[in-house]
């Protein structure tokens, strides 16, 4: 099956939090670049933790995240498209 990048994390403490949101629906995922993001979080043109899921679960994994976002009142600009 094909991965897709669901979201760009500025660090990898941001990417398990949302990798847990997603495994608690039932979606698995996989963190790439994790290691880059915890040395570059200030940047994330030079790293950020990608987390990519299954084609498939595209959709449900960004209505997850972006529901998710709302409940805790995170900022209101948060959009997860890949960017």
């Amino acid at each position: 099956m094909k991965t897709v990048l669901l979201i760009s994390c500025d660090n990898a403490i941001q990417a398990h939090i949302f990798q847990g949101a997603l495994e608690n629906e039932g979606i698995p995922s996989v963190l790439k670049n994790e290691d880059m993001g915890n040395f570059f979080s200030y940047n994330r043109a030079i790293g950020g933790v990608d987390i990519l899921v299954y084609e498939r679960d595209l959709e449900r994994a960004r209505e997850i995240l972006e529901r998710n976002a709302q409940e805790e009142g995170l900022d209101e600009n948060f959009d997860v498209n890949g960017e």
